[in-house]
């Protein structure tokens, strides 16, 4: 596979020890006729299985003779892309996007890698994701563009790209690096340009989601607090905003704008040490989940006056049952036999 290595800077660790710093959602958003949900779900062999629903109905992506899952879906015409990775006979990671459930290998196989996300331009597919290095052994953040490699970082510190979007002319990429201080620094870039949304001196923060609107970019993630307690936040043109009080541990995993509106999904513990799914419209939350068991959302679509959500629920010990929330209503996609869990949606 041809690949090109790009190096934003000379030392990115160099950059950490001195810096102090999709799509457009249209509004209104388009009623959709048809719900996909994407993640994986186990055989009986115990392999995971990535996989996506469509309107309920399951479609493997993989065999099941692998472990695989997959992370994000964009639908585009009647043409349905993910993306994920999936184990080899090695036992390494291969960083794959798959169209129509036909495969593209990202990287090679030697080493471990994972496509986090994808991103639909006219005719080119974007990929962000992170490879290990094989001097190093530390992940590198990368994406691809038709399935050649970018290299955002050069192996001297750990990185990795959690989300791609490409809006027009522009590339947005957001992930997270460690810092001198031995600290994740969240950060995002726009066309290879470096914008950093903590310091890494105290705190560890992690960037997850990235969304353009109009000349406004956003970034979901959570960012550790004084007690080292993670924080949801949203940033804002790299303003943070909190979510959460830091009382329990509270994590962003996606987040949408329609209007004035912003929307962002993702969950936290309670008092009683169950992760409960939360929808935040405008910094209020709404609990997705009773609290009763663990239950977590990761990804987000709006449609119309429409708000859906994906995730999964624990229903036995380390089992789940996949679905989404459409306006608070839970719709279960799986039962309470075997396990299977959501990491992405969209509608059309």
């Amino acid at each position: 596979m041809k690949q090109q290595t790009t190096i934003l800077c000379t030392t990115l660790a160099m950059v950490l020890l001195s810096c102090s710093k999709s799509n457009n959602n249209p509004d209104p958003h388009p009623v959709p006729s048809v719900v996909y949900v994407a993640g994986q779900e186990l055989n009986s062999a115990g392999k995971s299985v990535a996989k996506y629903w469509k309107d309920g109905v399951a479609q493997n992506i993989t065999d099941g003779v692998y472990d695989a899952n997959i992370t994000k879906i964009e639908v585009s015409g009647s043409d349905v892309y993910v993306s994920g990775w999936e184990q080899n006979a090695a036992g390494k990671t291969v960083a794959k996007i798959w169209k129509n459930g036909t495969a593209t290998n990202l990287t090679s196989g030697v080493n471990n890698a994972s496509a986090n996300s994808i991103s639909l331009n006219g005719t080119d597919v974007y990929a962000g994701g992170y490879e290990t290095d094989p001097v190093t052994g530390k992940y590198k953040a990368v994406y691809w563009k038709n399935g050649n490699a970018f290299y955002l970082t050069d192996g001297t510190v750990e990185a990795y790209c959690r989300d791609i979007k490409s809006v027009g002319t522009d590339m947005y990429v957001c992930g997270y690096i460690k810092s001198g201080s031995d600290k994740y620094i969240a950060f995002y870039w726009k066309n290879n340009i470096f914008y950093t949304l903590s310091t890494g001196t105290t705190t560890d923060a992690i960037a997850i989601s990235i969304l353009v609107s109009g000349t406004d970019v956003y970034v979901c993630g959570y960012e550790t607090n004084a007690s080292n307690v993670y924080v949801a936040k949203i940033w804002k043109n790299g303003v943070a905003t909190t979510l959460t009080d830091g009382t329990y541990p509270a994590y962003a995993r996606d987040i949408l704008v329609s209007g004035t509106d912003v929307y962002v999904c993702g969950y936290g513990k309670n008092a009683a040490g169950k992760n409960v799914a939360k929808l935040w419209k405008n910094g209020t939350a709404q609990d997705l989940s009773d609290g009763t068991l663990n239950t977590y959302a990761y990804g987000l679509s709006l449609a119309g006056n429409d708000v859906y959500v994906c995730g999964h629920q624990e229903y036995g010990a380390g089992t789940y049952k996949s679905g989404y929330w459409k306006n608070n209503a839970a719709n279960w996609l799986t039962g309470n036999n075997g396990s299977a869990t959501a990491a992405a949606m969209v509608l059309k």
